[in-house]
């Protein structure tokens, strides 16, 4: 397809929800479902979130509870000049952060120690079938997407995922950040199905593991 395979892990508590209604996040997995995250970015080329993500979480995005390799560090976003004092930017000694953005935005970073992706917009955001193709064209094969609900949404809607991993920590939130936004289903025939989908133990939690069904 010229484009990589894309995992979507996802984390969430029994009632679907992310972070708490302040954010909080930290953590809902437990100890072997964030190793289990770890594995997945040694298996890969590159790991993405999204603007939101970048500056409230602060993630490093690296291999740290397995032995493996670090992948390219891919943030998604249409001002990603103003997230420079995150970890991801502020600590790149190894060059592998890549700032996938506008063309606006890529103008003010070129300067930086950076990969700059320039991304075309649609209807105000950015497309991510141009993003995919261009991670293609710099030799991704494989992308692992750990952004939050908004990013998650985005590919699930767009119907760019091909793998998903769901983790489900046996805790109720309530009021809190949704996993998944609107998919803009407005029947039961119009929803995602999943195909050589099983169940699992991770520790604590269940890991959910399936492959979304694209009419």
């Amino acid at each position: 397809t010229g484009r990589p395979f894309v995992v979507l892990k996802t984390a969430q508590s029994l009632d679907g929800r992310i972070a708490t209604s302040i954010g909080d996040s930290k953590w809902i997995t437990g100890h072997e479902g964030r190793k289990f995250a770890h594995r997945l970015r040694a298996e890969v080329d590159a790991v993405v979130i999204g603007a939101g993500t970048a500056r409230m979480d602060n993630p490093q995005l690296t291999v740290r509870l397995v032995k493996g390799d670090n992948p390219y560090r891919i943030v998604i976003g249409r001002h990603i000049e103003r997230l420079l004092s995150r970890s991801l930017f502020s600590h790149n000694d190894d060059a592998r952060t890549i700032a996938a953005t506008s063309v606006r935005s890529a103008a003010k970073l070129r300067k930086k120690n950076l990969i700059v992706w320039e991304i075309r917009e649609k209807r105000n955001e950015l497309d991510l079938e141009d993003f995919l193709i261009k991670a293609g064209q710099f030799g991704i094969t494989s992308m692992l997407v750990e952004g939050g609900g908004r990013l998650a949404t985005s590919f699930l809607r767009n119907k760019l995922v091909d793998k998903h991993h769901l983790m489900i920590a046996p805790l109720v939130i309530g009021r809190g950040i949704e996993g998944i936004g609107d998919l803009h289903v407005k029947k039961l025939s119009e929803v995602i199905t999943y195909k050589s989908c099983h169940f699992e133990r991770c520790g604590g939690d269940i890991l959910f593991t399936g492959y979304p069904e694209w009419i």
